[in-house]
């Protein structure tokens, strides 16, 4: 889970939220927005039997513990994320999707 601390102060009657405070960290859902959605496994050009380009993004995103990967709410580590292609078996990083591994940095 996510350690930050929002606070709060008044100007008048009103809140303000501290903007020195850094921004919550992303979750996988919204990594998922980040894919390019015109996104396309290229089995089709060199697997027999596929005919078709697969979609990817809309893929379950999976993840392991990796140094090089993507700060996410709820890991204490960052993750390297990545979708597989079910036609294929071809493990696409984020990165190689569109999604800068700087994304989730604060």
């Amino acid at each position: 889970m996510s350690d930050k601390k929002f606070k709060f102060s008044f100007k008048g009657n009103e809140p303000e939220i501290n903007a020195s405070v850094s921004k919550p960290l992303p979750t996988l859902e919204a990594y998922r927005i980040l894919i390019d959605k015109d996104a396309t496994c290229t089995c089709h050009h060199w697997k027999r039997g596929v005919d078709s380009p697969q979609q990817l993004a809309y893929l379950p995103i999976q993840k392991y513990d990796h140094d090089g990967g993507w700060n996410v709410l709820g890991y204490k580590n960052r993750q390297w994320l990545y979708v597989t292609c079910p036609k294929c078996g071809y493990e696409w990083s984020l990165w190689k999707l569109g999604v800068p591994r700087d994304a989730g940095d604060q």
